[in-house]
């Protein structure tokens, strides 16, 4: 009977421990969307439309991009004043192209100069978290924010077809990303300036994509 109690007891215990860890991590994930899950989410909706685009579902390709712009809408908080105005930009720019989805009127290459535009943005704005982080000795949460960068661009370089200076860009700066993710400390002002100058090449890649023909 009393080892009953004490498994109860156990379970009770266990099961509260693991709601509040969940509720710490979930509200951490509100707080600070763009070092979490979420700050993929506009990714897979972009693609998700774009894959309902090509089977010329255009309703389903529409609501999509609804989802991805809502999913940047929630990062908008977690950054600087510099990336709301650019993912403020890059939403404007999704909202246009929603409308020619809507009415059927869009040319595939408009639509992937634009998610990959988003793209772009959104990977500046992950730098930018990065940077923040390192600049205050957090360098866990930089180096989340850097995975998240990398996965834009990553993204990004699949909707880039073009074997161009575009597409050698977003190469380069994979690598450079990938040599920081060995480090022990971003910290270091060192560490901290290869961040500084990742975001620039990035923002010199939005440019590329933005001036590029369609």
């Amino acid at each position: 009977m009393k080892k009953n109690i004490i498994i109860a007891i156990a379970v009770v215990v266990g099961f509260y421990l693991i709601l509040y860890f969940w509720n710490q991590e979930n509200n951490s994930e509100k707080q600070h969307p763009t070092i979490h899950s979420s700050a993929a989410k506009p990714d897979d909706f972009l693609m998700e439309a774009k894959d309902y685009e090509e089977m010329a579902r255009h309703d389903r390709s529409a609501y999509s991009l609804e989802q991805a712009i809502q999913a940047i809408w929630k990062l908008e908080k977690d950054v600087d004043d510099e990336s709301f105005d650019r993912l403020e930009h890059t939403i404007h720019k999704l909202e246009e192209v929603h409308k020619h989805i809507l009415r059927d009127s869009i040319p595939s290459s408009e639509m992937l100069k634009a998610f990959e535009y988003a793209l772009g943005n959104l990977a500046h704005a992950e730098l930018e978290v990065a940077e923040k982080y390192s600049k205050s000795n957090q360098t866990s949460k930089a180096k989340t924010a850097l995975k998240y960068a990398q996965v834009h661009v990553k993204n990004a370089l699949l909707l880039h077809h073009s074997e161009d200076s575009t597409r050698q860009s977003g190469l380069h700066l994979l690598h450079e990303m990938d040599s920081l993710f060995g480090l022990e400390s971003l910290s270091d002002p060192e560490n901290t300036a290869s961040l500084d100058q990742l975001i620039k090449e990035v923002d010199a890649l939005v440019s590329k994509i933005d001036d590029s023909k369609e």
